[in-house]
């Protein structure tokens, strides 16, 4: 969750399968949100914490690679959910990742390093990007990029809620995709991530049965497109 995916790319049954790619992107206006679930992002000027020694900056320092189930939503501007998904995440730095959706269809979203897959299993159809091209400066480089990916992000605030330690970022250059981004830690783990893109539509993924640094093979991360498989792209 979230950059985002080819705009281009089939949508069916309202589900954009860029809506964690879209996560790992978000945008701002933290003060007003009163959707179902973001009550936490209204009290962290109450609750302003430390800006030393922070969960984000003990996940950006150390965190190699990182196993979790997750759930996804995505409101619109007029508080209503739109979108809802459940899958599985595994990441590993640098710029290796892949979503698998389980519902509400089956659908990969995966990145070698070097290339970003999308592939729709039902449609049996597979869309490929040159990854700097679809993720530069975006919120998906917190999790899966280096430590330098701090660099495209100025913190905003860091606040405490329900024994949540959040931070909230905001782009460092102008015409991003995002306005801000909220990730929440508890106990020094990701467990949630909020954001709100320029179209005010805000998108929540929550983190479950998290494990930091597992051992994963690169050989997760590579896409070999299936027989009979449309591809969408050029592969090098």
């Amino acid at each position: 969750m979230f950059f985002r995916a080819n705009e281009n790319r089939v949508r069916r049954g309202g589900f954009s399968a860029g809506l964690v790619l879209a996560l790992l992107v978000l945008s701002l206006c933290i003060e007003v949100i009163d959707l179902p679930g973001f009550a936490v992002a209204q009290e962290f000027s109450d609750e302003s914490a430390g800006t030393e020694d922070h969960p984000l900056d003990f996940f950006l320092g150390n965190m190699e690679s990182m196993t979790a189930d997750f759930s996804q939503q995505l409101w619109n501007a007029d508080n209503q959910l739109v979108e809802a998904a459940t899958g599985k995440v595994s990441i590993k730095r640098p710029n290796r990742f892949l979503w698998s959706y389980s519902s509400p269809i089956e659908q990969l979203i995966l990145s070698d390093g070097q290339s970003l897959w999308i592939y729709d299993i039902e449609l049996a159809q597979a869309t490929v990007t040159p990854l700097d091209d679809a993720i530069s400066a975006t919120p998906a480089m917190l999790l899966s990029g280096d430590s330098a990916a701090r660099e495209s992000f100025e913190v905003l605030d860091y606040f405490e809620a329900s024994g949540v330690s959040w931070a909230r970022l905001g782009p460092v250059t102008e015409g991003a995709d995002f306005n801000a981004l909220l990730i929440g830690f508890r106990d020094s783990v990701p467990e949630r991530l909020e954001l709100i893109d320029g179209l005010s539509q805000i998108t929540q993924i929550e983190f479950f049965n998290v494990e930091l640094n597992p051992r994963i093979a690169n050989s997760m991360f590579e896409f070999t497109v299936p027989d009979g498989v449309d591809v969408i792209g050029n592969i090098e």
